[in-house]
C-alpha cells in the first residue's frame, strides 16, 4: 500500500483563492437542500450530454488511464464521476465533465517531458487549470489538442476536458488524505477507504477507483446522492450559466444510465512511448 507525507508549497494567496472557489461548490451542493427547483423526468432529457462529447471524454480517459499506469502514477476517480460509476456504470447522462484525482508529489512526473509526450502523441494536453484566468497549481486539465469550445470561466482551456484535483498526502494526525485548496473539508477520504486502488469499468473504458467510495460520497454530497439528481448551473457544453436555484429530481428512472457514446470512436489503443503497435 502506497503512502505519503509530502506537502508541496502553494501560496496563501492561491490557498485563499481557489479554497473560496470549493467553498462555492460545497454551498452549491448545500443548496439541493434549500430552495429548489424539482423536474420532471421528461425535463432531465434536455440537460443530457451530447453523444459525441461524451464519446471525447471517455476517449480521454482511456489515454489518461494508459498513460499514468504505464508511468506509474496514481489515480482514481472521485466526485460526480465516482458518483456516475456507483450510480450509472459510466458518466452521470447529464454530467459534461469527468473528475480524478492525483497526488500533489506527482505533479512534477506529470509534467515531465516524457509523459507529456505520451500525451502528446494522443494528441492530448495537460495544463494548470486558468479558472478565472488565474494559473492554478492545485488543479490541471486534460484536454484534447484539437478542442476547441472554451467553456464559462475556464479561462483558455478548451472543452471538453478530465479536471484533475490534487491532494495533499497522508495526514497522520486525522488519518485523511485531503483536497491542496482549503475548502472542500467535507471531500476527505481515509486510506482505508481509497486503498487499495482497484481498477473498474467506467462505461467503455478502464479507470481506477477508491476501495471504498461510499463514505466519502456520503460526507461530500449527503447520502441522498444515491437517490437525488441535480443539474450544474454552470453547462461547459453551451458555455453558459443556468442561473436560478438548483434544479433536482428523482434519479431512479436513470439508475444504470449512463451518457451515450460511439464505441467506434474510442481509441482501441493508446501510444506510448517506446512501445511499438502491433
Amino acid at each position: 500500500m502506497m503512502t505519503t507525507t509530502k506537502t508541496d508549497d502553494v501560496t496563501a494567496e492561491e490557498d485563499d483563492l481557489f479554497g473560496q472557489l470549493f467553498e462555492d461548490f460545497d454551498l452549491y451542493v448545500e443548496d439541493m437542500r434549500g430552495p429548489t427547483v424539482t423536474l420532471l423526468k421528461e425535463e432531465v432529457h434536455q440537460y443530457f450530454l451530447p453523444k459525441h462529447l461524451a464519446t471525447e471524454l471517455y476517449d480521454m480517459l482511456k489515454c489518461t488511464h494508459a498513460i499514468f499506469e504505464h508511468f506509474g502514477i496514481p489515480y482514481w476517480l472521485t466526485g460526480g464521476s465516482m458518483i456516475g460509476y456507483m450510480r450509472h456504470g459510466g458518466i452521470i447522462p447529464w454530467d459534461d465533465d469527468i473528475d480524478i484525482c492525483c497526488f500533489m508529489e506527482d505533479k512534477e512526473r506529470i509534467f515531465s517531458e516524457e509523459v507529456q509526450e505520451a500525451f502528446r502523441l494522443n494528441n492530448v494536453n495537460v495544463i494548470e487549470d486558468q479558472t478565472f484566468n488565474i494559473v492554478s497549481q492545485t488543479l490541471f486539465k486534460i484536454f484534447r489538442s484539437t478542442a476547441k469550445s472554451k467553456a464559462v470561466k475556464s479561462g483558455r482551456v478548451p472543452y471538453p476536458f478530465i479536471d484533475i484535483f490534487f491532494m495533499r498526502g497522508l495526514d497522520k494526525h486525522q488519518n485523511s488524505i485531503r483536497f491542496l485548496s482549503g475548502g472542500n473539508e467535507n471531500h476527505w477520504i481515509s486510506p482505508g477507504e481509497l486503498y487499495p486502488i482497484k481498477q473498474i469499468n467506467f462505461g467503455p473504458v478502464v479507470a481506477n477507483a477508491p476501495s471504498d467510495p461510499v463514505p466519502q460520497l456520503d460526507r461530500g454530497y449527503g447520502k441522498d446522492w444515491v437517490e437525488r439528481g441535480q443539474i450544474h448551473t454552470n453547462d461547459h457544453v453551451t458555455k453558459q450559466g443556468r442561473g436560478g436555484p438548483c434544479q433536482i429530481f428523482d434519479v431512479t428512472p436513470f439508475l444504470d444510465v449512463s451518457a451515450e457514446y460511439d464505441p467506434d470512436k474510442i481509441t482501441n489503443q493508446v501510444k506510448l512511448p517506446g512501445i511499438r503497435l502491433s
